[in-house]
């Protein structure tokens, strides 16, 4: 699935509002997301503009499949150390072995895999992914601004409403 280059929008916390595009920033800047779905799991490639070693970077998915719908959240901070969850819909976290994620900066890429029996080896899957970044100026100058940067891989805006989805992909 492709997605607009230059499409990254901020968002200012304080003023708890959405901002304009910020074409320049490239860090979660997704420019095509790469789904593999078989009968051992679900892979989610999301590729990046330039995925540069920033203070903090999140990966969101939303999966929504045959049988229930998950959240997926990896998060790197200061480019070592990462952090994922996987929960079902209600918030309830899923235990599953197997569950992997890595982020490869030379490459511009964010990969995460679940294996099949995490999500019930459902027989279609539909997956939205979002990035978020935290503004550099927020850490280095307590005055400064705390903004985000995001970027919906399925869309050019933001909805309040949550990740949006992409097609069904079929197991196979």
């Amino acid at each position: 699935m492709e997605d607009a280059v230059g499409d990254v929008r901020f968002i200012d916390l304080a003023a708890d509002q959405d901002g304009p595009r910020v074409p320049r920033h490239v860090t979660s800047d997704i420019t095509r997301t790469v789904l593999e779905h078989d009968t051992s799991g679900l892979e989610i490639t999301a590729h990046f503009r330039d995925l540069q070693n920033g203070p903090l970077l999140r990966m969101d998915v939303r999966v929504r499949t045959s049988q229930g719908e998950y959240y997926m959240t990896m998060t790197r901070i200061a480019g070592k150390r990462i952090r994922l969850t996987f929960v079902r819909r209600s918030g309830r976290e899923v235990e599953c072995a197997g569950l992997t994620g890595r982020f490869d900066g030379a490459g511009d890429t964010v990969t995460m895999t679940v294996p099949a029996e995490c999500l019930g080896s459902p027989r279609w899957v539909q997956v939205g992914v979002m990035a978020t970044d935290l503004s550099l100026d927020a850490l280095e100058d307590p005055e400064a601004k705390l903004v985000i940067y995001v970027d919906d891989a399925q869309r050019d805006t933001l909805r309040k409403r949550g990740i949006s989805l992409g097609p069904r992909v079929h197991r196979g």
